[in-house]
């Protein structure tokens, strides 16, 4: 990692924004690989391209706009090939660009533009109002142009959109990133990959509160009673379920407060509330298609006129309390 000048320590430390933080922590995993630990940051770059091209089929759009991986004009030798090619520029400084502060990291260095061929949910071209001062784009240093590229990898298909969920603590947005690339290299490995992963929940609202549901016993963020659910660290969750396709960029974000946090581990954790709090969640999921379904807390199965489903399905519903 030493042929190039580059501050290795700008690629993975947290900087607050959520994209750069998720390439951050992407960079971060696949350098604790073991087969890709000794790479340069060009060669996981390169490594990464090519999952992108050979294995995802340049199926990034959702990401970026025109970029050297989803340019519609190049074939994919020449897409790898004109990645590497930019990114070698950054590295190594002889693109264009000037002296200044990153608008996200904030250190001195060379700043490069940013639009939305390699930055997500940017503005470019003639959209210069995004800009500070009207500029032709963002002035980030290379350090973040390169985060940019990885964050597809550590991210997940959630319905139409893009989910990229981010935490004030960092173990927890560390969590989310984790679990998402090593699904992709699982995905990889069974020859199979089509694309980046898809969530189970189509619905952003229950997949927030399914990853909350993780959060409190995968990391152990549990409140166990009342004494000490004050006592515990303020975490709060936000899920960016975004596109960057197209004309037709969006996000909506989804936030989880640390009081509605606290209050929802507590609930599903403490074994005097347990059950009352999941019979009270289940019976408030509904599915326009069986508007007459009841659920029966005494067999845990919802009931109606037609078949209903079971609670892997129906969990899947739209829930009203979330």
């Amino acid at each position: 990692m030493s042929n190039y000048k580059i501050d290795i320590n700008l690629l993975i430390k947290a900087t607050g924004d959520p994209f750069a933080d998720a390439g951050g922590l992407v960079i971060k995993f696949l350098y604790g690989q073991p087969h890709l630990k000794n790479q340069t940051i060009l060669e996981l770059i390169e490594y990464v391209a090519k999952i992108y091209v050979n294995s995802w089929g340049s199926k990034i759009h959702a990401f970026f706009l025109n970029s050297t991986i989803t340019q519609p004009a190049f074939k994919s030798d020449r897409k790898i090939e004109e990645t590497l090619k930019y990114y070698k520029s950054l590295i190594e400084g002889t693109a264009s660009g000037s002296e200044g502060y990153c608008r996200i990291s904030g250190h001195k260095a060379k700043l490069y533009f940013a639009g939305r061929d390699n930055h997500i949910l940017s503005g470019s071209g003639t959209f210069i109002n995004f800009h500070h001062s009207f500029e032709g784009g963002l002035s980030l240093s290379k350090e973040i142009l390169i985060r940019m590229f990885f964050v597809p990898f550590g991210l997940m298909q959630l319905s139409d959109k893009i989910a990229l969920l981010h935490s004030n603590n960092e173990r927890v947005s560390e969590f989310f990133i984790t679990q998402n690339c090593q699904a992709n290299l699982n995905v990889l490995a069974s020859g199979v990959a089509e694309g980046i992963s898809k969530a189970h929940n189509n619905n952003p609202a229950n997949a927030l509160f399914s990853f909350a549901d993780e959060c409190s016993t995968d990391l152990k963020i549990i409140y166990e009673n009342e004494s000490d659910i004050y006592e515990k660290e303020d975490i709060t969750i936000n899920l960016y379920h975004f596109t960057n396709f197209g004309a037709s960029p969006e996000v909506v974000i989804y936030l989880l407060s640390s009081n509605i946090f606290k209050f929802y581990a507590f609930s599903t954790s403490n074994l005097k509330f347990k059950k009352q709090w999941g019979n009270f969640l289940r019976s408030h999921y509904r599915n326009s298609k069986f508007k007459d379904a009841i659920f029966n807390e005494e067999t845990q199965i919802w009931e109606g006129k037609k078949e209903i489903p079971g609670y892997e399905t129906s969990k899947i519903w739209r829930n009203v309390i979330f």
